[in-house]
């Protein structure tokens, strides 16, 4: 049967056949070559000897039609793109066809758009129509056409493909620019109309939470467009498959009865109509906290064993997790062997992020080669010996270089290794490993001084903290000089004095220089609630403890102490990180946490930064951003959660925070909105313009200049607020019973402030009931109360508690 859908002008052609992925490893020679360290925290464009190889012998021209088979049909859902990006660890070439029918009205002139970052070829009626090659990686480039068409229908023909170095955008985006609506269809092996009822089906499906602490699993969903009773089968990323059966009514599942590891979780729901598989990815989190809330004790040699015993346990698989199991066991038994070896082959393979397992390897050979049996100390030696420590070495890898966390594991890796084999050569480079001492001990140099001067361009970020923080526990543990020592010791206390200074009751929250979806969503399940646990005794396990692991195995212990901010209390932190300084803030109370990146970047494209947070009561989350992509959760970055597709200018003071986002008009979203996951919070409500809510004794008021709505359907369904237009102020006032007696008390007062906003002039201020007027604007210094506002401080640090 014939599956169709009308496009309208700035409609997407998102519904294909579409073939298998294909994929071959490729092959370059390997050269050496040159590129800075990104010193900041933006993405940064470096072509590798891979792709200029490949692009020198890849020609799209050459590239005969695909003519089947075609083995599914996409579906986009709320996307605009035929999108298949991914992450692939070493030099992959991927390609895909496509086919589908366009049907016009008239003949006439036909105009199209199509965006990528790879390489894109259109047949029509077999005839070869459009080519378009940016080979741009992971940078889109769009091209307008007109196609001369007859009335009636059109076969068209795709070929898309690209070269994937680790993450890959690997997408197009077709869009129809026309007034006269045309008609997209498919060749379908089922009924069309059950068809399309299964899809508004797995596009109106959502899970009931986004993280679950206890009880089962449910995904909930609306059935009144199902017509016939319906298979719903569920799929996790290791390929279980459970089967529901769905019939109209229904409106929730329970998927599981129970769960016993911490994890970002990632399901496939699908229903096969005939012989066609609808599909939809969901992700989700499960944080058991019979599992994760491991005893606590006053020492912490204590507190490093209890992690250890959770570590061997629950790991990834790794060599982190061997060590932990060496250390307990005082062997390599089977499992521990396993997770070296995983480690050795990504090692062996010069994947991306081997280096994030390398280090750690090399001080487990050097602490402990007598629990190595022979081959497989024989296996990791030869690994070691012939791996790339950085890009003045030969090599045709794709692993990264350029940041500050991987350089700085790649130094650490070099450095340890010419330690523990001062002797042999190293075959890539052909030094001696007393030479790559030298070498790795310089550029560990150079990397520290840049670090006692900048801190972390990714300010803390709570993905790569834990990274950084592999190499530091690396070289404290098993380095031999000791000046490194001490550097990597300076660098420890700092960075457990940001976790220390961001951590509300166990969480990290704060804004973040890099960031994720399951970074922002579910921060309980980030690593340096581990760390904050070990060093603090306040916090849990996590299913991430790679450097909760190495904390455990070292001799480091923090020299601050954890602080106690008491009710009616606030606490008062201002920090500047990065080479571009980053000013970051925030107020933190028993009861609420709010902190931003003040004055980030207003009103450039973003990337992966997280520019305010707020967590109440305990962990109820909030933040607002503007979304970087039309798919909730897709790969892009910025993606619809992580990061901003156009920063706002951000201005906090306390418990008072400003927004103003001024959208560019070649984003794909044309609205802001906010995570408030309403399940985590004892009561809120939306009045106007105005959403408040309570968790605990912490408060929330929020308003927007656009109207917010709560997302009832779908995907977000009770955890989104859409504010629409491009142009938006968001202000947001945390606060709590010590400060403004009731919840009611708080609420009449947070609608009673004044607020104003010019979006001419990107200009706008709030009258707070306590602080006074605080104005901002694009090209505006702040004022609070009529006098300059600046939140820097000349030392570069400050915190304080007084009274709130």
């Amino acid at each position: 049967m014939r599956l169709a859908y009308d496009v309208g002008r700035g409609g997407s052609l998102s519904h294909w056949l579409c073939s298998d992925i294909g994929r071959k490893d490729v092959e370059a020679p390997s050269e050496s070559f040159y590129a800075p360290i990104n010193m900041g925290e933006a993405y940064v464009q470096i072509v590798y000897p891979v792709r200029r190889h490949f692009l020198e012998g890849h020609h799209l021209e050459r590239v005969g039609r695909y003519s089947g088979p075609y083995s599914s049909i996409y579906f986009p859902f709320e996307d605009t793109k035929v999108n298949f990006s991914t992450a692939i660890k070493t030099p992959t070439y991927i390609w895909a066809g496509l086919r589908s029918t366009i049907e016009v009205p008239a003949d006439g002139e036909y105009p199209f758009r199509i965006s990528t970052c790879g390489g894109f070829r259109l047949w029509v009626d077999g005839e070869n129509a459009e080519t378009f090659a940016p080979y741009d990686r992971n940078i889109p480039h769009s091209k307008d056409f007109t196609l001369k068409l007859a009335k009636g229908e059109h076969t068209f023909d795709v070929y898309m493909d690209e070269l994937a170095e680790r993450d890959v955008f690997f997408y197009i985006e077709f869009l129809y620019m026309g007034d006269d609506p045309i008609v997209q269809s498919v060749d379908a092996d089922g009924d069309a109309g059950r068809i399309k009822r299964a899809e508004s089906f797995l596009m109106g499906l959502s899970m009931t939470c986004t993280t679950y602490c206890f009880g089962g699993i449910h995904a909930e969903f609306d059935s009144s467009m199902l017509e016939d009773d319906e298979t719903l089968v569920v799929e996790d990323a290791a390929s279980h498959a459970l089967s529901f059966s769905v019939h109209k009514g229904m409106k929730e599942l329970k998927l599981a009865e129970g769960f016993d590891e911490p994890r970002m979780a990632k399901a496939t729901f699908s229903i096969a109509v005939g012989g066609v598989r609808i599909e939809r990815r969901i992700l989700f989190n499960t944080a058991p906290r019979h599992v994760m809330e491991i005893p606590r004790h006053d020492s912490l040699e204590e507190r490093k064993a209890e992690a250890l015993r959770f570590a061997s346990e629950h790991g990834d698989g790794l060599v982190h997790q061997a060590m932990a199991i060496m250390r307990i066991k005082g062997s390599i038994d089977a499992r521990a062997r396993e997770c070296i070896e995983r480690s050795l082959l990504q090692i062996e393979r010069k994947e991306d992020c081997a280096d994030f397992v390398l280090a750690p390897l090399l001080w487990s050979m050097m602490k402990n080669a007598e629990l190595y049996p022979a081959d497989l100390y024989q296996r990791a030696k030869d690994a070691v010996l012939s791996f790339r420590y950085w890009i003045d070495e030969k090599g045709n890898d794709a692993m990264w270089y350029f940041s500050e966390n991987h350089a700085f594991l790649f130094h650490s890796s070099q450095y340890l290794a010419g330690i523990l084999f001062p002797d042999e050569t190293f075959s890539v480079s052909g030094r001696k490993g007393s030479e790559q001492r030298a070498i790795g001990k310089s550029r560990l140099f150079t990397w520290f001084r840049n670090f006692s001067l900048y801190r972390y361009a990714e300010w803390n970020s709570a993905t790569y903290f834990p990274v950084d923080l592999i190499g530091l526990f690396s070289l404290y543990e098993a380095a031999e000089d000791e000046d490194i020592r001490a550097k990597a010791e300076e660098a420890l206390d700092y960075t457990f004095r940001i976790i220390r200074d961001n951590t509300f009751h166990g969480i990290m929250t704060s804004s973040f220089g890099r960031a994720y979806e399951n970074t922002v969503k579910a921060k309980e399940l980030n690593e340096p609630s581990f760390l904050s646990y070990i060093a603090f005794n306040e916090g849990h396990a996590t299913a991430g403890n790679r450097a909760s692991c190495l904390f455990s195995l070292s001799s480091y212990a923090p020299k601050i102490r954890r602080e106690e901010i008491k009710e009616g209390e606030i606490a008062i932190t201002t920090e500047v990180q990065g080479m571009e300084p980053v000013w970051t803030y925030s107020a933190m109370t028993s009861d609420y946490a709010l902190s931003c990146a003040e004055a980030f970047k207003p009103f450039r494209h973003g990337h992966q930064q997280h520019v305010m947070d707020c967590t109440l009561g305990r962990e109820a989350s909030f933040f607002i951003n503007h979304p970087g992509e039309r798919a909730y959760s897709g790969e892009n970055r910025p993606a619809y959660w992580a990061g901003n597709g156009t920063v706002p200018l951000t201005i906090q003071y306390r418990g008072l925070l400003m927004m103003i986002f001024s959208t560019s008009p070649d984003e794909a979203v044309d609205y802001i909105h906010a995570y408030f996951p309403t399940w985590a919070f004892d009561e809120w409500s939306i009045e106007g313009r105005f959403l408040t809510a309570r968790s605990g004794n912490g408060y929330l008021g929020a308003y927007f200049s656009s109207t917010p709505v709560l997302t009832e359907w779908g995907m977000n369904r009770k955890r989104e607020i859409i504010a629409d237009g491009r142009k938006v102020l968001a202000v947001v006032r945390c606060s709590t019973k010590a400060e403004s007696g009731s919840y009611e008390d708080f609420r009449k007062r947070f609608m009673e402030m004044e607020i104003s906003y010019d979006l001419e002039t990107d200009s706008a201020s709030a009258k707070d009931f306590s602080y006074g007027l605080l104005e901002i604007g694009r090209d505006k210094e702040p004022l609070l109360n009529s006098k300059p506002y600046d939140w820097r401080v000349s030392e570069g640090y400050s915190r304080t508690i007084e009274a709130e």
